[in-house]
């Protein structure tokens, strides 16, 4: 628009300034619209970029900077040098399909971030009005990182789900409230000639359920009570035998809230059938133990538990338990615990099939009894004993008669010792005094004819003299027989008198030394006749063997009263000998027999080249 000033001359000046301040004013509002844009895009939840065809950046908004760490110095430069590798080819494709086309694209995206953490967008691609004959193209993209990896957990959930459920050992299934079958299991599906035609559909639509699949079928009182239900039952397969079941029924809801009944059900015939069968077994297990002295036992050493049978109350009169009970060894004598578990678990650890074992066992009322346990070990395929079956057997009874047995046999074997010893003696005191009474007179009576002879003077005198000398020692010799076959010394004055006399009558200064050695001695009177006698002919046994064969030239003999015993000990300074393998002579055998007459024990101690020691022990009373 022209304007003319008063003198009709045209101001273009005027004009000028209409167009200024409407450029001002386009420029103010043109602006205010990209603030807008700009604030828009920024709070908007939407990564937001423009770009031209060659892929030169020409804006982004915050999200957009922040999500690939971009600053505003990256406008103008090239989009595809900063996007993660993994995103440029598709990127640069979609880009490319907009411009083909002149038309939207929707694309998935998938990155990752500087730690290799995965990053997924939805993308929307569109073509912009073009600028500097350059065509835009603008994109919006949606983060859905959080979505998808809520859907794969999802996915991966019900993936374990299938996984789980196809591979149980139990029948499963699900129903809604009408009962239309929404899963079931393979396992169910074969046991009840389902297929997967079957899920999604009414139980039986079209006619009636059978008595079996009745129990697919929910129960009200699960969904209107919220409830759950576990109950047995069975059924009668074609063959004509009956398959028992536990099942368990209880409330579940999809994730649209929608009510459904979740089943499970599982076999338990060959459980019940072993039940009863164990049953028998426990039975037919008490009545044996009833029928006979034995305790049957079974220990279950995984678990520690033990059952008995009815035999152990009466036995051993404890209150029984039903069913097993925590094995201990409380009730074993405790002087043979140590050895009874030592024994056991040498057994168990050892690869053993087989353990007894005999000792004491506590009753109720606080006696023992005697008893031989005896078990069979069961391992499992790696050799680890996992259960013990054994008895108990009570042989307290015998036990006691063979005591009786043994001790009668004793009593007998030292009465016919004893009358053995009486007899000998008997039969040495006899000729004893025969020898003193009728041989020594008539030794006697020859020296008097020897003497009257002496005086003639047609005998030779020498040979008279040595016939004088023969005859007594003759008359020595008897005596000395006589003592020692009736030792009256020893009936008059005692034992330790008796060993007195006969240690100095044999004691032989620097060739052949003997002492006696008397300890804190009872007082004989405590000590009977026959013990005393005993106790000097096995010292007589004992030296005669030493002068026989060890070629001694030392003999100690020591003599005493210790912890209620007679303690003898006869040692010599000889060849001695190996006594493992030296076979008994008489003489050993008369000193054994002697002091097992008595109830003591003989000991002979002896090598070679170092002596011998002889130890007797003899209880006194």
């Amino acid at each position: 628009m022209n304007f003319k000033d008063k003198n009709n001359s045209v101001v273009s000046n005027i004009n000028k300034a209409v167009n200024i301040n409407t450029e001002k004013s386009s420029r103010f509002h043109l602006k205010k619209e990209r603030q807008q844009f700009e604030s828009f895009m920024d709070n908007a939840p939407l990564l937001a970029w423009i770009t031209d065809e060659d892929g030169i950046l020409y804006y982004m908004n915050t999200l957009f900077k922040n999500t690939f760490r971009l600053g505003d110095d990256f406008i103008g430069k090239n989009i595809y040098d900063f996007y993660p590798d993994s995103m440029k080819a598709s990127c640069y494709a979609s880009d490319q399909q907009v411009l083909n086309t002149n038309a939207s694209v929707e694309t998935f995206e998938e990155g990752a971030k500087e730690n290799g953490e995965k990053i997924f967008f939805q993308v929307f691609k569109f073509g912009v009005k073009s600028f500097n004959k350059k065509r835009l193209i603008g994109g919006q993209a949606l983060n859905i990182t959080s979505k998808v990896k809520d859907k794969l957990e999802m996915i991966k959930e019900k993936d374990q789900f299938q996984s789980f459920m196809e591979n149980t050992p139990i029948l499963a299934w699900i129903v809604d409230e009408d009962g239309i079958l929404m899963y079931m299991n393979t396992r169910s599906k074969n046991s009840f000639n389902y297929t997967s035609e079957h899920i999604g559909k009414k139980i039986r639509e079209h006619h009636a359920a059978s008595e079996r699949e009745k129990i697919l079928l929910p129960e009200a009182d699960i969904l209107a009570n919220n409830k759950c239900l576990d109950f047995l039952h069975d059924w009668t397969n074609d063959n004509g035998e009956t398959r028992h079941y536990r099942t368990y029924k209880f409330p579940i809801r999809n994730i649209n809230g929608n009510r459904l009944v979740g089943c499970q059900s599982i076999e338990i015939t060959d459980e019940l059938q072993a039940k009863y069968s164990l049953e028998k077994s426990n039975e037919l297990f008490e009545y044996a133990g009833k029928a006979t002295r034995d305790i049957f036992w079974d220990w279950d050493l995984k678990n520690n538990l033990i059952t008995r049978s009815g035999g152990y109350e009466i036995f051993f009169g404890y209150t029984m338990c039903k069913g097993p009970e925590h094995y201990n060894n409380n009730n074993i004598h405790p002087q043979d615990k140590a050895l009874v578990t030592k024994s056991l678990y040498k057994a168990i650890n050892a690869n053993d099939a087989r353990w007894q074992k005999e000792y004491r066992y506590l009753c109720a009322d606080g006696t023992h009894k005697i008893v031989i346990d005896q078990a069979y070990i069961i391992r499992d395929c790696n050799g680890i004993a996992i259960r013990l079956i054994g008895t108990m057997q009570d042989v307290t009874e015998e036990r006691h008669l063979q005591k009786q047995v043994l001790e009668a046999e004793i009593q007998k074997k030292k009465d016919v010792v004893t009358a053995v010893i009486d007899a000998q003696e008997k039969e040495r005191k006899e000729l004893s005094y025969e020898l003193h009474d009728n041989v020594n007179q008539l030794l006697a009576a020859s020296v008097l004819y020897l003497k009257t002879a002496q005086k003639q003077s047609s005998v030779q005198e020498g040979h008279i003299k040595q016939s004088l000398e023969y005859l007594q020692k003759a008359i020595n010799e008897i005596r000395n027989i006589s003592h020692n076959l009736n030792p009256d010394n020893l009936i008059i004055n005692g034992l330790a008198t008796g060993l007195k006399l006969l240690t100095e009558k044999l004691h032989i200064p620097d060739k052949f030394e003997v002492t006696l050695t008397l300890g804190s001695f009872i007082d004989e009177m405590k000590t009977s006749k026959s013990l005393k006698l005993a106790l000097y002919r096995i010292v007589q046994e004992k030296i005669s063997n030493v002068l026989r064969h060890a070629d001694a030239s030392k003999v100690t003999i020591y003599l005493a009263e210790e912890d209620n015993e007679l303690v003898l000990t006869v040692t010599d300074n000889g060849k001695g000998f190996d006594a493992a393998t030296i076979k008994k002579g008489l003489g050993l055998i008369n000193i054994y027999n002697r002091a097992e007459t008595f109830g003591g024990s003989a000991k002979i101690i002896s090598s070679p080249g170092a002596g011998c020691t002889m130890h007797i022990k003899i209880p006194i009373g």
